[in-house]
Formats: structure tokens, sequence, C-alpha cells
């Protein structure tokens, strides 16, 4: 039964608490199971194909940093961020 409330229509109680689409099915869903503290982050990483971490290359960052052009301050507070 449809009624007709402050310009909306509401369905009865059984039409609006149904989710569209079909039921969940859980079986579908893999489970991953293992004891916890039982994950190698080290060896999954190395599965994944991430790379090590390295140092930092301070000839690469020196030539960044000089290729960055220098900022150039606001001309009056007004032109800048309103806080």
């Amino acid at each position: 039964m449809l009624g007709y409330l402050g310009g909306l229509y509401m369905e009865d109680d059984e039409e609006k608490n149904s989710l569209p689409g079909p039921p969940p099915d859980p079986s579908s869903i893999p489970s991953v199971v293992r004891a916890v503290g039982n994950l190698n982050l080290n060896n999954k990483v190395d599965e994944l194909g991430f790379s090590k971490k390295t140092d930092p290359d301070m000839d690469a960052i020196i030539e960044f940093l000089n290729e960055v052009e220098v900022p150039i301050p606001l001309s009056n507070n007004l032109s800048g961020d309103p806080q």
C-alpha cells in the first residue's frame, strides 16, 4: 500500500526493509585463516615485488632542489589564505 506524506511516497514496511538485488552469499567470499602473529610481512612484500628500502641519493636531491623555482612571497596579506 502506498501512502502520500508531504510530497513523498512511502511504501509498506516490508518493501522498505528489503534490500535491492539478490541476497548476499557468504560462500562466495574466500576465507583466509591463519594464527594471530603468523603473517611474515617481509615474505609477503618479496612475493608482491616491492623494492627494498634504499638510502637517499643526495646528488639527485640536490639536483632536484636546484631545478625548483624559489617561491615568490605574497605581495599583500589579502592575496593569501584567508585563515
